[in-house]
């Protein structure tokens, strides 16, 4: 029997979501996206400030997608941290970039990543 195909037009926070959510299914996908990156807004921006709060503000719907795809861990285990942060984690540069303390700051880009563009 031939394993069903699907094509995923855009790889986004909900491209990317559909795409792991229907590998589970057992579907062949591939996903196909025009930017030389995948993430879409949650990528940085030119600003150097994470554009995308998606992932913070509805983070149980992440946790719920890679919990039930079986590769949270599999996952936290190529970080070099060997988790995934936790939100508190990068509340305070976020702070910082958001108010006035960081007035003074041009042309610089905060990784906050654990490592994994390290």
């Amino acid at each position: 029997m031939r394993t069903p195909r699907v094509i995923v037009i855009g790889a986004g926070v909900g491209g990317l979501a559909a795409s792991i959510d229907l590998a589970r299914q057992g579907l062949a996908v591939t996903v196909l996206e025009k930017e030389a990156y995948v993430g879409g807004k949650i990528r940085v921006d030119w600003a150097g400030i994470d554009s995308g709060p998606t992932v913070l503000t509805m983070r149980w719907v992440f946790e719920a997608l890679f919990a039930d795809a079986a590769v949270r861990e599999e996952f936290s285990a190529r970080l070099p941290m060997r988790r995934h942060g936790e939100v508190e984690e990068i509340a305070s540069a976020i702070a910082f970039l958001a108010s006035e303390a960081s007035s003074f700051t041009t042309g610089a880009v905060h990784v906050i990543d654990g490592g994994w563009t390290a």
